[in-house]
């Protein structure tokens, strides 16, 4: 049953997640050119961090991008080849903001991997997100479109 939470999590997450495209695209474009050979060398000069893209069906890769953008970018400023591709100041400042929100619904995704955690526990977890980030209640308040049978 907690499977379906997680499920209807991620949903919600993608909410979020959707306010942050342009942004998010940015930095998956940048990686994606840090992946080419000649970008990739010029990047190992300065770090031993490898750029991560995103994958379409999990959210978390996005926060791993981010978070690795952020690991690397003092590096990246110093390849010039991939300057163009890169986000501005003000996305930079955008992706801090986001980065620090995934932080947050990264602990959630790995409290409700835990064996021990029940309905109850997991309803609390989901009102606190909704307290947080309201715009997941679309997916997680107990009265959610997507909830087939609400006493349950």
């Amino acid at each position: 049953m907690i499977g379906c939470a997680s499920h209807k999590f991620a949903l919600s997450v993608t909410e979020i997640l959707k306010d942050y495209e342009k942004e998010i695209e940015k930095v998956n474009v940048l990686m994606i050119q840090l992946r080419h050979l000649k970008n990739r060398a010029k990047l190992r000069k300065y770090t031993y961090y490898e750029p991560v893209k995103k994958n379409l069906t999990r959210w978390s890769s996005i926060y791993n991008m981010i978070g690795r953008f952020f690991q690397i970018k003092d590096a990246i400023e110093k390849i010039d080849t991939v300057e163009e591709f890169g986000p501005n100041l003000k996305e930079v400042k955008r992706l801090e903001k986001l980065l620090s929100d995934l932080d947050v619904l990264h602990t959630v995704t790995i409290k409700l991997q835990d064996n021990n955690l029940d309905m109850s526990d997991t309803r609390a977890l989901f009102d606190a997100v909704i307290s947080q980030f309201f715009s997941t209640s679309k997916y997680l308040s107990p009265n959610a479109n997507i909830v087939d049978y609400p006493g349950f």
